[in-house]
């Protein structure tokens, strides 16, 4: 499915939940990465995205937004946080086994912290309740300034990743009778089991 920049953003937000500057900031630097390497928006699993935020991260809409732009999803299992707690992703092409890696630079953060945005948000109110009045030229502003001004892009560097085969067997659980993949099912006393009643048994 083909989308504009425009359409890609109108998309996020819908998906995000919220109107932010955090989101377009995933698609901007997810569109410098793929620029550099010159790849379009995954349909299958022929991209991975690799984000650098984490969990309780300041901006973790980023990564919403990098699943916009590159077709990389927690469905198709190809983006994965690596918890660095930093606004910066390595985008891979399975194809090549190539990448890059794209990341916001310092100085944009100090503009960023003295927005009214910012300011709201530190205080303890939730994205989704800051007025549009407020939030929207933050958000214009991470839209329209130029690549060059606040994202940094590695050179073109090499990236070897295993593709991992779909897996399609099931096997009953003899525990709670639900069907799971069998790659990810255990024996317990020689009956097949699911991790979490696994995991149940272990907490007796």
């Amino acid at each position: 499915m083909e989308m504009t920049k425009e359409e890609m953003l109108d998309l996020g937000f819908k998906f995000h939940g919220h109107r932010c500057p955090g989101m377009p900031l995933g698609l901007r630097v997810a569109w410098a990465a793929m620029e550099k390497l010159g790849v379009s928006r995954a349909k299958d699993g022929e991209l991975v995205a690799l984000i650098e935020t984490g969990d309780a991260h300041c901006a973790g809409c980023f990564g919403d937004g990098v699943q916009i732009a590159t077709g990389c999803t927690v469905g198709k299992g190809n983006i994965k946080k690596t918890h660095y707690g930093k606004i910066a992703m390595t985008l891979i092409s399975r194809n090549n086994n190539k990448a890059v890696r794209a990341y916001v630079v310092p100085e944009f953060f100090a503009k960023m912290e003295q927005s009214p945005f910012m300011q709201q948000r530190k205080s303890g109110v939730p994205a989704s309740q800051v007025s549009c009045e407020i939030s929207q030229p933050s958000i214009d502003m991470v839209m329209s300034m130029p690549d060059s001004a606040f994202i940094e892009v590695s050179d073109v560097f090499d990236y070897e990743l295993d593709s991992p085969v779909v897996q399609f067997k099931r096997v009953k659980c003899s525990g709670c009778n639900e069907m799971v993949i069998e790659k990810y099912a255990h024996v317990l006393d020689d009956k097949i089991v699911c991790r979490s009643c696994l995991e149940e048994v272990h907490k007796l």
